[in-house]
């Protein structure tokens, strides 16, 4: 008795209707004029599995929330002097503020110096410190709509490991606007969360002394 397999030459016809469906594909248009028979859709079902497959690694990658509270630094672009300008440092402050009630990150501490700020954030669970970032400085840009730069590429993080360093940092923050010479004690600046009209989110419990 013959194999009940077909050669493996050998094509099994297609339906009628599948048959001109395919011939009127458009990339078939070119293979008809050069003589070569047409082909079915391409399958781009595996580029969306690798795609969510590199997110997922993405968000397991992660550090532990625990370890993920940063000490952040970013100029603004040729050290312009954008915070000098009231209205600016307010538009900065409602953006914090509503990232915050978005989820996005949460801000322990800040300062606002008239060309660059230091912040005190964690990262929402499913956000990494740079896009946290990202939000912080892409925001501001937008809504700012300045012809020019606003802020430098670059930008500086250090995590805090335990409640000494989130303490020292926290100063440094508070401190900084009377090293240099902007005022005579740190609650005096208006920009920062030494003042105590601005209420923030308190230090994660890991990092409390």
């Amino acid at each position: 008795m013959g194999s009940a397999h077909a050669p493996e030459n050998h094509k099994v016809p297609r339906s009628g209707t599948t048959e001109k469906a395919t011939a009127f594909r458009p990339w078939n248009k070119v293979r008809k004029e050069r003589g070569l028979q047409p082909r079915a859709a391409p399958n781009y079902r595996h580029l969306f599995v690798s795609r969510a497959k590199r997110y997922s690694r993405h968000v397991n990658d992660l550090a532990p929330q625990e370890v993920r509270t940063y000490f952040i630094t970013t100029v603004t672009a040729n050290r312009r002097r954008l915070f000098q300008v009231e209205s600016n440092a307010q538009l900065l402050f409602e953006l914090l503020n509503e990232d915050r009630a978005k989820g996005r990150y949460q801000v322990h501490a800040f300062v606002f110096m008239p060309d660059h700020i230091h912040l005190l954030l964690t990262p929402a669970p499913n956000v990494s410190v740079e896009k946290a970032v990202q939000f912080v400085k892409g925001g501001f840009s937008f809504r700012l709509k300045s012809k020019m730069p606003v802020w430098e590429n670059s930008f500086k993080k250090l995590g805090m490991k335990d409640p000494a360093s989130y303490d020292n940092h926290r100063d440094y923050i508070h401190q900084n606007p009377v090293r240099a010479g902007l005022c005579e004690r740190g609650e005096e600046f208006p920009w920062s969360s030494a003042n105590r009209v601005f209420i923030l989110d308190a230090a994660p419990a890991h990092l409390r002394a």
